[in-house]
């Protein structure tokens, strides 16, 4: 019974924790310039990143980028040891994140839960295509990037995307100390690396001067 339950309130711990910030990637819409778009231009030369040049009268067009959706049937697979009470919850979330991305393609919330919910049925990959596609959709929204740098530093074992996802939160909201604090960890526990551990720490300090949780952060990290 107690694996039991480890498994569904392990799995309301996750919601909770990351439910938290959600709110605040979703009032990130709307800001100012995300999606602005690109004029195009008509001019009579230019030299392509190859070398080749070309000559005459003709029309450059923006190429927007473009990321393919995540499979939305992708197969649910159970850890082998979740019993069947988990198993029902998850589903039920899955299924609910998938009816919401159906009906709103660019649905914060969806996507988000889609993400929870894969981690918490240990499918990585799963959770990396849903905050992705998230990120692509959202792409100043620091939670996501920040549960990106955890998921590849310590399930996908990809510390360089790890890192470079972990920077990208501190960057978009160098004045929320919790950045700082998760890459630190990150580089302390992952990486084995106190030097960046404490510059990144220190980086923080300088940002929010003062901060009693980076403070004692910085101070114990190396003892």
């Amino acid at each position: 019974m107690q694996d039991k339950m480890k498994w569904i309130f392990g799995g309301f711990a996750l919601l909770v924790v990351t439910g938290v910030v959600l709110f605040s990637g979703i009032f990130k819409l709307g800001e100012e310039g995300e999606n602005s778009p690109v004029a195009s231009s008509t001019t009579s030369g230019f030299v392509s990143k190859d070398g080749i040049t070309a000559t005459g009268d003709f029309t450059v067009e923006p190429v927007e980028e473009t990321i393919e959706i995540p499979n939305l049937n992708r197969p649910v697979v159970f850890p082998s040891d979740m019993p069947n009470e988990a198993r029902e919850v998850l589903k039920e979330r899955l299924d609910e994140a998938v009816v919401t991305i159906r009906g709103d393609q660019s649905s914060y919330e969806g996507w988000f839960k889609l993400g929870v919910n894969r981690k918490a049925i240990e499918d990585y990959v799963g959770a990396k295509e849903a905050w992705e596609f998230a990120s692509y959709l959202y792409s100043k929204d620091a939670v996501l990037y920040s549960n990106l740098g955890n998921l590849y530093g310590y399930y996908l074992k990809n510390t360089a995307l790890a890192e470079t996802n972990y920077l990208k939160a501190v960057d978009l909201e160098p004045y929320i100390a919790n950045w700082y604090l998760r890459t630190a960890d990150f580089y302390r526990e992952v990486v084995g690396d106190s030097v960046k551990a404490k510059a990144i720490l220190a980086k923080g300090l300088s940002m929010i001067p003062g901060d009693t949780l980076i403070t004692t952060a910085l101070n114990s990290t190396g003892q």
